[in-house]
């Protein structure tokens, strides 16, 4: 991409979304940002983003988004014993623990973070827990928090909470209190009313709906496929809620599939119809997620026990999934290019 049609961009925020495998999408999407020569002014994230994020902030370029792809290619080799427990350490921990998975394997990849560059990059990055022993559920940590520059140890428990599924992983500990995996960035995008960021790209990692194998899928995925609604129904909350503070901005209508994230299809359509008051829409939001029926992660790969095991996923669909990542954020962008275009002409 052009350095002229990079400009016509203004400061770029990133936002990540969780879905632990399905972070694929996410990291390929990064990838695609960074070969065509954007960098972010800040990135925010939840769940598997909180490990995407931080690695991007690093050196802010390629190499370091093209790191956050070694996970999910180890797994997609090896197996999901890379960050998962095998079936009968699990079955151990079901019956004598409060955790399905030791943290062994995500200590790995935390253990990949270089912590002083994170705290001493430009690049902000902004991520959620869960509070799960105070009246306030969730909190927003910064990577240029004082207190993180001071105690890297600090900030690694604190992105270790953030990846800890709760009941997925042991329960984690910060200034006392439990923190977990906060599911969502809905809690950031509401923070967001000040920003000065000119674009924002905001990555859905997951479709909630399954096609007509809804039937026939395993109680395990279906579940899955539950929360992913719920996750997807906060963050339309929380972007409509963005758009009515802040009126300069516009979700971009790019226009490739009708049967798209519900996310995308329902706050576009909000977008379109808000009474702005005068106010031009000159900021934009820029929705990258998987098409409803995309195959890759099917419930075939879901069958219960055996998952866990040798195998979570077949060999290369992280590969395809990832792939078609980086072709649908290629895509979007030179569509937003043109549009941007096309709009200043006018």
């Amino acid at each position: 991409m052009k350095s002229s049609d990079i400009e016509l961009l203004g400061d770029v925020v990133v936002y990540f979304d969780s879905g632990a495998l399905l972070g694929i999408w996410s990291s390929r999407g990064a990838i695609a940002l960074y070969e065509e020569g954007i960098k972010p002014k800040q990135i925010c994230c939840a769940s598997v983003g909180a490990l995407i994020g931080p690695k991007c902030a690093e050196k802010n370029d390629l190499q370091s988004a093209r790191e956050t792809r070694e996970v999910f290619d180890d797994i997609e080799t090896k197996g999901a014993h890379v960050i998962f427990s095998g079936f009968f350490r699990m079955a151990v921990n079901l019956l004598t623990s409060s955790y399905l998975h030791d943290d062994r394997g995500v200590a790995r990849v935390m253990e990949t973070l270089d912590l002083e560059k994170i705290v001493h990059s430009p690049v902000e990055v902004l991520f959620v827990v869960r509070n799960e022993t105070s009246g306030k559920e969730f909190r927003i940590f910064s990577t240029h928090e004082p207190r993180f520059k001071n105690n890297l140890k600090l900030l690694k428990g604190a992105l270790f909470g953030a990846v800890r599924i709760p009941g997925g992983f042991p329960a984690g500990e910060f200034d006392g209190d439990i923190i977990s995996d906060g599911f969502t960035f809905a809690p950031i995008i509401e923070e967001m009313e000040n920003t000065t960021c000119h674009t924002a790209f905001i990555f859905l990692n997951d479709c909630p709906y399954g096609g007509k194998d809804v039937k026939d899928m395993h109680w395990e995925r279906r579940l899955t496929r539950g929360i992913r609604s719920l996750i997807s129904y906060t963050n339309i909350l929380a972007i409509k809620r963005f758009l009515d503070r802040r009126k300069d901005f516009y979700v971009f209508d790019y226009g490739l599939e009708r049967r798209d994230h519900p996310v995308y299809k329902e706050v576009l359509e909000y977008s379109q119809n808000l009474e702005r008051r005068g106010i031009p829409p000159t900021r934009r939001l820029v929705i990258i997620s998987p098409r409803e029926y995309i195959k890759t992660l099917s419930s075939s790969n879901f069958k219960g026990p055996k998952y866990s095991g040798k195998k979570l996923i077949r060999q290369g669909d992280l590969t395809v999934r990832g792939d078609e990542a980086e072709r649908r954020t290629k895509e979007v962008m030179e569509l937003l290019i043109e549009h941007i275009k096309t709009k200043e002409a006018h």
